[in-house]
């Protein structure tokens, strides 16, 4: 406790002068601005987190009900239905790539 109150009372003789004090009212004004930056990112992520739980809330309800169709849908497919959607997708795929790779000759 003696070495702590010893090097106070050597800081406290010990005169400090500010040589330029604009670039220390700089320095200070910018740690102020820095400071309430970050304070209102906070408050706007806080707030975007509020607003991206609300906007969840709201969506999941709707997707239950739609995967709940989705897979009665499905639960009712035969055979044949997943041959022909099998079919069905390759062909579109067969077809979107033929056109990527058409627009991709037409810029070059």
């Amino acid at each position: 406790m003696k070495q702590i109150d010893a090097i106070i009372r050597a800081e406290k003789e010990v005169d400090y002068r500010q040589r330029d004090k604009q670039l220390f009212s700089f320095y200070t004004l910018t740690l102020i601005a820095q400071e309430n930056a970050s304070r209102n990112l906070k408050k706007m992520l806080a707030i975007g987190l509020c607003l991206f739980s609300i906007c969840v809330a709201f969506l999941i309800s709707p997707i239950t009900q739609i995967t709940s169709d989705i897979i009665a849908y499905l639960s009712a497919i035969d055979t044949d239905a997943i041959l022909t959607m099998t079919l069905i997708s390759y062909a579109a795929t067969a077809i979107i790539m033929a056109l990527f790779k058409s627009r991709t000759t037409i810029f070059r």
